[in-house]
């Protein structure tokens, strides 16, 4: 794993790198780094996720397997090991996400009626309707928006919004 973080990650984006460098750190090396590649078997693998699935959500698991998974493919190209059990191994069911924080349809339509009339009308229905972040929208301003559109152009240009 140490070697995959420190080479196998070149030309990624930080993001990728932070991200697979703290699931690593976190939850395969702690758990698995003591093996050997060439003892690790897909039943070790399977063990390994189904404990984690009791406390990680399914999106952490995949990106947990991922990680494991590229480790043992370039170790595979370092001929350090012949076969990539992750691969044979399934990413099972974790423990649900947290709760949406989206409007449910009646509360954005009570939304809309408390926001009738209000100058916070237009703002509320062009954050419903694009679903464009709250910072997004503050910023905009009149020359931002296109509220006819080129209907003759090739291809037709509609009204937009440039957020």
């Amino acid at each position: 794993m140490n070697d995959w973080l420190a080479y196998g990650l070149s030309g990624r984006d930080n993001g990728t790198v932070t991200s697979c460098t703290i699931l690593s750190r976190t939850h395969v090396i702690p758990a698995l780094g003591v093996r050997k590649l060439r003892d690790l078997s897909a039943e070790d693998v399977d063990k390994w996720l189904a404990d984690k699935a009791k406390t990680l959500s399914t999106r952490t698991l995949r990106g947990l397997h991922s990680c494991l998974n590229r480790a043992i493919k370039c170790a595979m190209a370092r001929d350090k090991v012949k076969r990539n059990v992750v691969a044979l191994c399934p990413v099972p069911e974790g423990q649900g996400g947290r709760p949406s924080k989206a409007l449910t349809f009646a509360q954005a339509e009570a939304v809309l009626k408390a926001a009738e009339g209000s100058r916070m009308h237009a703002y509320i229905v062009l954050s419903l309707l694009t679903g464009a972040r709250t910072e997004e929208l503050r910023a905009l301003t009149w020359d931002h928006t296109d509220s006819e559109g080129k209907p003759d152009a090739v291809p037709p240009i509609p009204p937009h919004v440039a957020v």
